[in-house]
């Protein structure tokens, strides 16, 4: 594949992502503010609690499909159609094997779901549901959800992106349907589940259209040598997929358990926020990433280690921006669509927003360790951040309540995942002293802290007029405070200017 149709093909792949992606969004908070409205926010709570249960159960699979897009390259690129197909022969095998693992999983832990759910409704019959979600996972690997993996290999993702954003629309559609005419939380679900498996097959029928030659070699296998590789990429990845998961499922298991099942469902609405926020800030930071070429082909550290500073530069502006926002809008805008009962105490929002912004400053370490493969090296590293954010966030909230769950989380962080991956990368990647990057990292800490937090305190006389008057003034504060703040304090680095010139053609390209 040439230059040409690369960029075309990345193109393609970033403009149904976002496009879809901006979407989705839209619908989603439709479909949240219509599911508070008819069935209510105790069904919130164990659609959340149920998703994080599902988040542990899938560790199963551990970056299993990253490792196999990873063997595919090669394969592809040679035109090599045997080892293509053997290799996704045994993702087919594997994700068989992990969807029998999930359901098994699921099962085992049914009896132990009341000691995870306090002062949870009874409306809702929680078997039934649970049910409902373990089959949602369980079908997602029996129908074909390996497809999907040649078409991101072969940079085609633009394809899959197409198809699971037009099942996910009308799946979402459907389910707001389902909820203003039935007022059914179980048929809700059920749409779910339905969607899920209507998108595999979509979607295995697209890709057996593209690659015929993958049901002609049903039968192919990998040499052992070259499953060894497999699985010892595998085996790197596990364990940072393990600790990813964990660290994002807890809360909401620890809160339900600990607090209440209804806290989860208030907690949901603030993480739809933070999972729109992310998914949109990722694809900024991945545009940029690819507009200054592939890392290691630059021969001096000196040269790499520029790079990254202005990665890392670029992350605290977009992270920095965001954070200032949800910290001063959060509460307003969750007020005007759900209500004042759907609301966090001001603390507690602030150790959201914390937690956001300290692990979203993290970025450029985590591309760069990725990038350098620098996993075996640090393999103890995710079990420590796991083991340490649940004994943390169990001892902080009886104190602290829902804040202390999330403080549990930073602490965590600070103290393996924060220091740890900074050293990682400048001692290997670099060989030089991670002592600089620690500083600039807890200057932009402060500077972000000082900004939202200015903003917050000057707007505090504007509560008296209402969430709507707070919200607009807050916006327009945000949008316009952090980026002259960041702006007039780093337009003379090297970062700055080498960033510009980056962005200049792009914006070039837009004009046109």
């Amino acid at each position: 594949m040439n230059k040409g149709s690369r960029t075309a093909n990345s193109l393609k792949s970033a403009a149904t992502a976002v496009g879809g992606q901006a979407l989705n969004i839209l619908l989603k908070f439709v479909s949240r503010t219509v599911f508070i409205k008819t069935v209510g926010a105790a069904y919130l709570g164990v659609n959340g609690l149920f998703t994080s249960v599902l988040t542990i159960l899938n560790i199963s699979e551990l970056g299993l499909s990253s490792a196999i897009v990873y063997s595919l390259y090669k394969p592809l690129a040679k035109g090599d159609k045997k080892t293509v197909s053997a290799t996704m022969n045994l993702l087919r095998r594997a994700y068989f094997v992990i969807g029998a693992a999930v359901l098994l999983m699921g099962l085992v832990l049914h009896p132990f779901l009341p000691y995870l759910m306090k002062g949870t409704t009874d409306l809702v019959d929680v078997d039934l549901v649970y049910a409902l979600y373990v089959f949602n996972s369980v079908f997602s690997y029996w129908f074909y959800a390996y497809k999907p993996a040649i078409l991101q290999a072969d940079q085609k993702k633009y394809v899959s992106n197409i198809v699971n954003n037009l099942v996910t629309i009308a799946t979402v559609c459907v389910q707001i349907a389902v909820l203003a005419l039935f007022r059914s939380f179980i048929g809700y679900i059920a749409v779910q589940l339905l969607g899920g498996i209507v998108q595999g097959l979509i979607g295995a029928v697209v890709v057996n259209k593209r690659y015929p030659y993958l049901k002609e070699n049903r039968k192919e296998q990998l040499p052992k040598d070259e499953k060894k590789k497999v699985f010892k990429n595998l085996f790197a990845m596990s364990l940072y997929k393990l600790s990813s998961a964990v660290l994002s499922a807890t809360d909401n298991l620890i809160i339900s358990a600990k607090i209440s099942t209804l806290v989860v469902g208030i907690h949901s609405n603030y993480v739809l926020i933070l999972s729109a926020v992310t998914q949109l800030v990722q694809n900024i930071f991945s545009a940029f990433t690819a507009s200054v070429g592939n890392l290691f082909a630059v021969e001096k550290k000196e040269k790499s280690e520029f790079v990254f500073r202005c990665l890392n530069f670029l992350n605290f502006w977009i992270y920095g921006f965001c954070a200032v926002c949800l910290w001063n809008l959060f509460n307003p805008f969750i007020e005007l669509m759900w209500g004042k009962d759907m609301l966090f105490d001001d603390f507690t929002v602030l150790c959201i927003v914390l937690n956001f912004l300290t692990a979203g400053l993290q970025n450029a370490v985590i591309s760069y360790k990725d990038a350098c493969g620098l996993f075996w090296q640090g393999r103890y590293r995710p079990a420590a951040s796991a083991a340490l954010n649940i004994i943390v966030s169990l001892l902080l909230v009886k104190p602290l309540g829902v804040a202390g769950v999330f403080l549990g989380t930073i602490i965590s962080r600070f103290l393996t995942t924060w220091w740890f991956d900074a050293r990682l990368v400048h001692r290997h990647a670099f060989g030089i002293s991670p002592k600089k990057y620690y500083l600039r990292y807890f200057l932009s800490l402060v500077r972000v802290c000082l900004v939202g937090g200015a903003i917050s305190f000057a707007t505090l006389p504007m509560q008296k007029y209402g969430a709507f008057a707070l919200f607009v003034v807050r916006l327009a504060l945000c949008l316009i405070i952090p980026n002259v703040c960041f702006l007039l304090r780093f337009r003379k680095t090297e970062e700055f200017k080498y960033l510009l010139e980056k962005i200049k053609p792009i914006l070039k390209k837009i004009k046109r």
